[in-house]
């Protein structure tokens, strides 16, 4: 509102004080999506970078470059798409052009989590994959980037050492219709699906199916 960026300001100011990360909500911002993720800080987290409303990533007509500096200075890009908060149009755009999320998440809660347009987040990692992200890239966002940003050292990877906390996925052939609260879809015929879940080295769950 009549605010405009000053909350921003006085958030990071304070974040810096006491050595902290901050995490934004994005969507309808009052400035240039290029203006807020231009005062964020390496390892600050600009969530619902895909949204589709208001000043969005192609508010200019074209991708805000300066949303891709931040992203290659350090600010994480995270999807947190939930109910409202994502536009398929705007991310296959995004996607198409090479700018990825850093990290995928779902932003489900006890509103919207058994809604289609989040259900889980190897759902929302099939949309992305669907759209043309690369699978390295996907796995990536969901693993060594998502540990990262939450500053878990040690998390999100496979190295000798580490917590054996595994998730085994399995792409499956399924016809899938994703789509979002503006009306936009998108179809694909492939959903990874969690085959098996290890944490600290004990298998907690395993499909029935064959994997």
């Amino acid at each position: 509102g009549e605010l405009g960026l000053k909350p921003l300001e006085k958030t990071v100011e304070l974040a810096e004080r006491f050595g902290k990360k901050v995490m934004i909500h994005a969507t309808n911002p009052p400035e240039d999506m290029g203006v807020v993720s231009g005062m964020l800080r390496p390892g600050d987290i600009l969530s619902h970078v895909y949204h589709g409303t208001g000043l969005d990533i192609f508010a200019s007509g074209a991708l805000d470059e300066r949303v891709r500096a931040s992203q290659k200075r350090g600010v994480v890009m995270d999807v947190s798409p939930g109910m409202g908060n994502f536009s398929l149009a705007v991310a296959k755009r995004a996607v198409a052009e090479g700018f990825y999320p850093d990290t995928i998440s779902t932003d489900l809660n006890t509103t919207n989590w058994n809604n289609p347009m989040v259900f889980s987040l190897t759902a929302v990692m099939s949309k992305f994959l669907a759209m043309g992200m690369p699978l390295s890239e996907v796995i990536r966002s969901v693993t060594a980037n998502a540990a990262k940003a939450m500053q878990e050292d040690g998390l999100g990877t496979l190295k000798v050492g580490t917590p054996a906390d595994i998730t085994v996925l399995k792409l499956v052939p399924k016809k899938f219709r994703h789509f979002d609260k503006f009306g936009n879809t998108l179809d694909s015929d492939q959903m990874l699906t969690a085959a098996m879940t290890v944490v600290n080295g004990r298998v907690l769950y395993q499909s029935t199916e064959t994997l």
